[in-house]
């Protein structure tokens, strides 16, 4: 039995996506982006929730990507934070419904420890 599919766990991976796909050298290639998110899936494991948050611009890129690797996606706005803290919203709500394993792929300071 895996590991989320234990008597109430429940599992979810929250993706920063514009921290993962736009580096120092611009916008990832599509296809850089899958490969990375199905890595990082396979790393992870299994999911019950599966979501990737940022600025519109980054969805519609990547939008199709995500859809293949059955990732949903909710948009923010490009504002410093915008998808961090719409992330710890989502993870509250997840919380709420009996979530209880959070994973966040993230490349910023957001979640540092201070």
């Amino acid at each position: 039995m895996k590991h989320s599919e234990s008597a109430g766990h429940r599992a979810a991976l929250l993706i920063d996506l514009d921290n993962i796909a736009i580096t120092s050298r611009g916008a990832m290639e599509p296809e850089e982006v899958e490969r990375l998110l199905g890595n990082m899936l396979a790393t992870v494991g299994a999911s019950d929730w599966k979501i990737a948050v940022a600025p519109k611009r980054t969805i519609r890129r990547y939008g199709p990507t995500l859809a293949r690797l059955g990732i949903r996606w909710q948009i923010v706005p490009c504002t410093p934070d915008a998808a961090d803290a719409e992330i710890v919203e989502i993870a509250r709500d997840l919380s709420a419904r009996g979530f209880d394993d959070f994973t966040v792929t993230i490349a910023d300071g957001y979640f540092g420890l201070s």
